[in-house]
């Protein structure tokens, strides 16, 4: 039904409404919130069944589990580790951030992501938070896709990260947990 309002907010404080022309209220919400809040319910997330090619990017779901100052929304993420044999559906991701830290310490790493990913991922420029990383469930993370092909089935964007800005990752991790002086030996 045309207009009709469909709740899109996650958390049960606020009232946030959608309808079909995708107008809506504003809460305490930045609009980078309430996109991706959007396209999470319209999209759903479908989780990995494999492990991702170390340096994939990666869309982690941090909403479930995590305590602020943790990470606690969706974001890009960086798979570092390699598929370990009797560790199934776990892998280690680097987080992603828009916003520049403050101040910016060895751990972070300014990465520019070409091409940009389609909205809300689409900032070319993504900080590395080297001090963030985690093991997570395959469960939480999926592939960016750029919409769905004629057949209806998403059209799964695969960008691996090689070279000198995943040893720059690498660097930062080694920074993050206090071992700087083995930076040398990546």
């Amino acid at each position: 039904m045309r207009g009709v309002p469909i709740p899109i907010c996650a958390c049960s404080v606020c009232s946030c409404l959608v309808v079909s022309s995708y107008s809506f209220l504003l809460c305490s919400f930045d609009a980078y919130d309430i996109i991706n809040s959007i396209l999470y319910k319209i999209n759903k997330h479908m989780p990995l069944k494999f492990h991702p090619k170390t340096g994939a990017i990666v869309i982690c779901d941090y909403n479930t589990g995590f305590i602020p100052p943790e990470m606690t929304k969706r974001r890009l993420a960086i798979v570092v580790s390699p598929q370990f044999k009797r560790r199934n559906n776990l892998c280690t991701v680097v987080p992603f951030s828009t916003t520049p830290p403050d101040p910016i310490m060895p751990y972070h790493y300014l990465f520019h992501l070409n091409p940009a990913l389609p909205l809300p991922y689409n900032s070319p420029d993504q900080w590395v938070k080297a001090d963030m990383f985690a093991t997570v469930s395959f469960n939480r993370i999926t592939l960016p896709f750029s919409g769905k092909g004629v057949d209806g089935k998403r059209q799964y964007i695969k960008l691996v990260i090689h070279g000198h800005d995943f040893k720059s990752i690498q660097k930062c991790m080694l920074n993050a947990i206090g071992l700087n002086s083995l930076t040398c030996h990546i």
